[in-house]
């Protein structure tokens, strides 16, 4: 499986390692990797002892420094060992470093070149530190699909208005043409929706407004990092706040058919109201759960071991713009990557 690699992937939330849980293990593009906390730092290195190829992350941490649990080798972050309780360090008792760091409430990990690794390279989600912690909804779910089925359910949301009747669909995306642009390296697409009625989840925050105008934007970063904003105004210019909604979305592959989702929500309106943070993110949650994730793994089942949707020749709609405007970028950057790695 070809993995874009020179390229900033999310590992987890900051959140998920602590004192009681300094380790954490994921397998990021196949590769199993271990992360922990190196002083102000994050260690991650390839979750496996050189030895007997015991998982690192059964081991332990003392002032960034990773000791396995099998035989007591222990590790730096560079992936160097610096204690053999039996002896002199052997010269092959080493283990791949990746470049790591934390960055807006997430763990990153660049998976390709190490001197290609600038921090500044990953995708500006500003959006979650800036906001109160009262109005964060961050999550996690492991999706039983290849990474770019995830991005198509989001640079395509004209399926809100069948998949998620019951929750976020105002009935009025599929019957707007979306706008799609490219912004460098980065794809944006909008779909600017008038005079709808408000959708179930937000009627109990807009007042006695009707009707509203809705501005959904998303834009994607490679290779599955998204900022997602919905901006709400009462129709016809009518005197009433502005609602923001922001949401990132960071698909990172586990497998050629399995992904790390990691999501989180915030707003600019009732900032203190914890019971309407715990509502929207239940919500949330449940649409996810029960709505997408279902439905993206049954189009895997159904696509087999295949993973290129462009490759098998589908019927395109009008909303298709976005998502495959993606899919054919990420493309051409593979290629680029390539040969890049062949000059």
């Amino acid at each position: 499986m070809k993995y874009l690699r020179n390229r900033w992937y999310v590992a987890g939330w900051a959140s998920e390692l602590t004192a009681e849980a300094p380790l954490l293990g994921r397998t990021i593009l196949d590769e199993p990797i271990v992360f922990f906390r190196n002083g102000p730092g994050i260690g991650a290195l390839r979750d496996q002892c050189p030895h007997r190829f015991a998982p690192l992350r059964l081991g332990s941490v003392t002032e960034g420094i990773l000791q396995c649990p099998y035989h007591g080798l222990a590790f730096g972050a560079d992936g160097e060992c610096v204690r053999n309780p039996q002896g002199p360090v052997p010269k092959a008792a080493r283990v791949r470093a990746y470049p790591a760091c934390e960055a807006h409430s997430m763990l990153w990990v660049w998976m390709g070149a190490a001197e290609m690794a600038d921090p500044a390279r990953i995708p500006d989600f500003s959006c979650i530190g800036a906001a109160p912690a009262t109005v964060r909804t961050p999550g996690y779910s492991r999706v039983d699909a290849h990474y770019e089925l995830l991005n198509d359910n989001l640079m395509d949301l004209s399926h809100v208005d069948f998949l998620h009747r019951s929750t976020f669909s105002q009935g009025s995306l599929s019957a707007v043409r979306p706008q799609v642009s490219v912004q460098g390296e980065a794809i944006r697409i909008l779909w600017n929706v008038l005079d709808a009625e408000p959708s179930v989840i937000n009627k109990p925050h807009i007042g006695d407004v009707k009707r509203i105008d809705i501005d959904t934007e998303v834009v994607w970063h490679a290779a599955g990092n998204m900022r997602l904003s919905i901006t709400m105004r009462p129709t016809g210019g009518a005197s009433g706040p502005a609602l923001l909604i922001q949401g990132c979305h960071m698909m990172t592959p586990e497998s050629a058919t399995s992904t790390h989702y990691f999501h989180c929500g915030t707003r600019n309106f009732a900032v203190d109201d914890l019971a309407m943070t715990a509502q929207r993110a239940k919500i949330a949650r449940r649409a996810f759960d029960e709505e997408d994730k279902p439905m993206i793994e049954a189009v895997q089942r159904s696509m087999g071991a295949d993973t290129d949707l462009l490759g098998c020749h589908p019927m395109l709609l009008g909303g298709d713009g976005g998502a495959v405007r993606v899919r054919r970028a990420l493309k051409e950057m593979l290629a680029a990557e390539e040969m890049l790695r062949l000059s």
